[in-house]
């Protein structure tokens, strides 16, 4: 993640259609790491769970 944003639940779901289709018929994860000031909103954590 870049520095000073805030990821929302449409990021969470975004990267997950992404990887879905980049690496298909197989579980995967998908990880996000923040920069500094970076923060994830309650919607997102619930996205991501």
């Amino acid at each position: 993640m870049k520095y000073n944003i805030k990821l929302q639940a449409i990021d969470i779901w975004e990267s997950r259609d992404l990887s879905v289709d980049y690496i298909t018929n197989k579980k995967n994860y998908v990880l996000f790491e923040g920069g500094e000031d970076a923060s994830v909103s309650g919607e997102a954590r619930r996205a991501g769970a």
